[in-house]
């Protein structure tokens, strides 16, 4: 999961890993609500099904 952040001239991102079933969501969720995030965008693995390695690659080339 990837956290996005964009305000006015920054971009911030933010890598969360775990197993699955842990809260890594819901934290996330949490986390932004609090801080005040202008823009959330939350990538999982599901995103990403059925894509080449080279096409996984090149999304997340753009994010970073």
């Amino acid at each position: 999961m990837i956290i996005e952040e964009k305000s006015s001239n920054q971009k911030r991102n933010v890598i969360v890993h775990g197993l699955q079933g842990t809260g890594k969501t819901t934290s996330v969720i949490h986390f932004t609500k609090h801080k005040n995030f202008s823009y959330l965008k939350i990538i999982s693995p599901d995103n990403m099904v059925g894509m080449t390695d080279s096409e996984k690659i090149r999304n997340m080339s753009k994010i970073f």
